[in-house]
Order: C-alpha cells, then sequence, then structure tokens
C-alpha cells in the first residue's frame, strides 16, 4: 500500500525559483569558508587585547586565551551570515 503523494511541478514564482537551490542547505556552517584577512585581523586583535588584560601565566591559561579568542571571531562570523540570510 502506498500513500498518496501530490505530484510536485517545482517553484512557480521568480522568489521560489530563486529559493529552490538552496532548498538542500541547513546553514552552510560546515562549508569550508577560508578566514578572511579582516577575521585574522580581528582574531589578532583579540589574542593581544586578552592576553595584555589576563596576563597568562601557564600554557591552560594561553590555550583558553587562544579559545576565546577563536570562538569569538566564529560567534561574529555567524551573525553576519544570519543577517545576510
Amino acid at each position: 500500500m502506498t500513500a498518496f503523494l501530490p505530484k510536485l511541478s517545482g517553484p512557480k514564482t521568480p522568489k521560489g525559483k530563486a529559493n529552490s537551490p538552496r532548498n538542500a542547505t541547513k546553514h552552510g556552517l560546515t562549508a569550508v569558508h577560508p578566514i578572511t584577512a579582516e577575521e585574522d585581523a580581528r582574531l589578532e586583535y583579540l589574542l593581544k587585547q586578552l592576553k595584555k588584560e589576563y596576563r597568562p601565566q601557564t600554557i591552560t591559561e594561553e590555550l583558553l586565551i587562544e579559545r576565546v579568542a577563536n570562538i569569538q571571531v566564529r560567534i561574529e562570523r555567524v551573525q553576519v551570515l544570519e543577517r545576510a540570510w
């Protein structure tokens, strides 16, 4: 027994046709996005400021500061993507 499924003929409106190629895209965050010069500069700035503020004394503290800076740059990238969507 098969369920009744209507035959779909595809998008009809210009807006629907424009959106059609993105149907399979969920969020795009796993796609390869090379770091931009602007993001690289932001990362370096954050690292400098965080090291200046917290003055890491151990490798653990250094790694945590690097992680915070990296995560912040990624969050900012996601915010830009969300605004563009």
